[in-house]
């Protein structure tokens, strides 16, 4: 509780090989997609919330499920976040039946939380939300146990490290678009370029293309030093980003990337293209230029030290703040 605000987390796409890291403060949710969402209409029918807030990263596979959960929610306030890059322009590129139920679905929800501009225009213009149902709010929100969390030294982190100069890390799921390529490409030229050798960590979440995952797993088994890590917690990701020398986004969309944010905040390097919604303090390199890259990694292992220090200067927002003042907002409305 914070604020007077009592709240609870419900997360219902924590795989089952990953129960070993559950959170006690977490209620997870378990069967197939159908048991889930019964699971979690129940939950929140006898929550007595004044606020309920959606999250999802797949809004193609949450869309199925919605409907059913917001007809059965009474007096309540809904609150959608989609936290995906690329949302907007798949939008555009889907059949006309598509776009309509996609329309219905989020004007259904009684606010909207847009990640950047981009969300926000197509929110407000073409969705036709009013600006007073719409809130700007970047997905990161710095824990107040941040410190205190789970970084601790890993022997598998340490062992890899052990056998390279510079360690870089890049995650997301196994898409096109998360532009796993270009790093490989920009490493093997830099260990040319530098004589140095660098290790590359990839952690990778469950979401998949599989036919870019044979392509993509093949060039990591190519590149000699490579690490490949799945589905960890969230506290396992921060271990890991903690005990490597830079974070690389190479991604052709976003949506506000948090995982560039938790960098800076534990005072790691972060390179990532050039796209809308990048952090102060990233070094960014033109989206889908490999050339470019290699000139920012150069330049980041060349000036480490002064890279890593300039980090101190950038302050993160507030984002928890303005998220409970937004839900006392909207509770107050019910």
């Amino acid at each position: 509780m914070k604020n007077g605000i009592n709240s609870i987390v419900i997360d219902q796409n924590t795989s089952n090989h990953c129960a070993k890291s559950l959170d006690q403060r977490i209620i997870y949710l378990k069967g197939n997609r159908s048991q889930k969402y019964i699971q979690l209409l129940n939950l929140l029918s006898s929550s007595n919330a004044d606020v309920c807030h959606f999250h999802t990263s797949l809004f193609k596979i949450f869309i199925k499920g919605g409907f059913f959960l917001l007809f059965n929610l009474i007096n309540v306030q809904t609150v959608l976040t989609i936290h995906s890059g690329h949302f907007v322009k798949q939008y555009e590129k889907k059949s006309l039946i598509w776009q309509i139920a996609v329309k219905k679905m989020i004007n259904s929800f009684n606010h909207v939380i847009a990640l950047n501009k981009e969300q926000l225009d197509f929110y407000l213009n073409r969705l036709q939300r009013q600006q007073t149902n719409v809130t700007l709010i970047p997905p990161f929100i710095f824990p107040s146990d941040f410190n205190k969390s789970a970084i601790k030294s890993m022997t598998k982190i340490n062992s890899f490290k052990a056998n390279v100069d510079m360690t870089i890390l890049v995650s997301g799921r196994i898409f096109l678009l998360y532009g796993f390529d270009l790093i490989i490409q920009a490493a093997n030229k830099v260990m040319c370029m530098r004589n140095i050798k660098i290790g590359l960590i990839f952690i990778f979440y469950t979401a998949e293309d599989k036919k870019y995952r044979i392509k993509l797993m093949k060039k990591i088994s190519n590149y000699e030093y490579h690490l490949v890590l799945r589905d960890l917690s969230s506290e396992q990701f921060l271990s890991v980003m903690k005990n490597c020398n830079i974070y690389v986004r190479p991604t052709y969309y976003d949506g506000n990337s948090v995982s560039t944010m938790e960098a800076i905040a534990l005072n790691i390097p972060v390179i990532a293209s050039d796209i809308d919604g990048r952090p102060k303090g990233a070094i960014l390199f033109k989206t889908g230029d490999v050339p470019d890259l290699v000139t920012k990694l150069c330049y980041c292992i060349d000036n480490y030290s002064l890279v890593k220090n300039n980090l101190r200067h950038y302050k993160l927002a507030d984002n928890g703040a303005k998220m409970l003042t937004l839900y006392q907002k909207i509770a107050n409305h019910n």
